[in-house]
């Protein structure tokens, strides 16, 4: 049977206008709507991927180019805006570290573009302003970081934040304490409660190692008298000069066993402002003492919250209800 191609094309035609779809049936535009072809071959897929570390040392090079390009001193102002502009281009996560350790002591305009780029770029950018607002020893950077971080924290946030927390540096534990309260983050509280007080590292012999004692410690009263007699003799004299000796009478203490612990005010301090504005009450009268503590969390604190939790949940469906019954 002979295709009369023509009468098909009118057909076609007139179905897919009925569908609105006319404007995509002529043969140019079907030419267009056709997929590209692959830009991959089979062949290409078994290559293996650089991993994000690889891809952070291309970067580390890439970024250090662009310092060395635009930023130096002498450089033009609009040199330096061109190399702005190519910082904002890098949306690659894991160029995200290398820029933060290579740009934290460039200009002030270089590091508030780094960062209103971390903002840009969604959980991996806000991560990168986490990561920044905790390791970074520039107060001024830190606090820049933290405005930009968006409320309620992101889970990548949260886990710097958590991961933070559990490090065995002082400073950085402190400076997530600080970013914890200023974002509201209440979860972490158990954390801030181990995280305020740690017993300290240190030299020195261990236990049963034989040093001789750490320390002495000596209390007691002491007395006088009169330990021996020198003769003294002259023209016609003769006498006995007292010598004095004294004795002490009391207690001597060997330390042998030297607990040291170590406590982290700035850390001390997130915690209360943080328990006490989600508990509604201060929370200063539990000092550092942990065991007070966890007993007010385990105890108080964690009933309270799960209450509030339900009545909140029981409320929302009150007034769900109540919105249904209104329409």
């Amino acid at each position: 049977m002979r295709l009369d191609h023509s009468s098909y094309h009118r057909s076609l035609m007139t179905a897919l206008a009925a569908l609105g779809l006319a404007a995509c049936a002529t043969p140019t535009a079907i030419a267009q709507e056709a997929p590209p072809p692959p830009t991959e071959t089979i062949e290409d897929l078994r290559q293996p991927r650089p991993t994000a570390s690889e891809r952070s040392t291309e970067w580390q090079t890439r970024i250090k180019q662009i310092i060395r390009q635009h930023f130096a001193s002498g450089h033009s102002r609009a040199r330096r805006d061109e190399g702005l502009n190519k910082l904002r281009e890098i949306t690659d996560p894991a160029a995200f570290q290398p820029m933060l350790e290579l740009l934290h002591a460039e200009e002030d305009d270089v590091r508030l573009v780094m960062l209103e780029h971390f903002l840009a770029n969604g959980e991996a950018g806000q991560a990168a302003l986490a990561w920044a607002a905790v390791y970074s020893g520039d107060v001024a950077l830190r606090y820049e970081a933290t405005r930009r971080i968006r409320r309620p924290a992101c889970r990548s946030v949260l886990a710097v934040i958590d991961g933070s927390l559990r490090s065995r540096h002082d400073d950085v534990i402190s400076n997530a304490a600080s970013l914890a309260n200023a974002l509201d983050v209440f979860e972490a509280i158990p954390l801030l409660i181990y995280a305020q007080s740690a017993p300290g590292g240190g030299g020195g012999n261990p236990t049963g190692a034989g040093g001789g004692g750490n320390a002495w410690i000596a209390t007691g009263q002491q007395m006088a008298y009169i330990a021996d007699l020198v003769p003294v003799v002259g023209n016609g004299v003769a006498a006995y000069r007292p010598i004095i000796g004294t004795i002490t009478e009391g207690s001597v203490f060997q330390v042998d066993d030297v607990v040291v612990t170590i406590y982290r005010r700035t850390v001390h301090v997130a915690l209360v402002s943080l328990s006490s504005r989600d508990w509604g009450q201060s929370t200063e009268f539990l000092g550092y003492d942990r065991e007070k503590w966890w007993a007010w969390n385990d105890r108080i604190y964690q009933p309270y919250r799960a209450k509030r939790d339900r009545d909140r949940k029981e409320q929302a469906a009150i007034e769900s209800l109540a919105e249904e019954i209104r329409r």
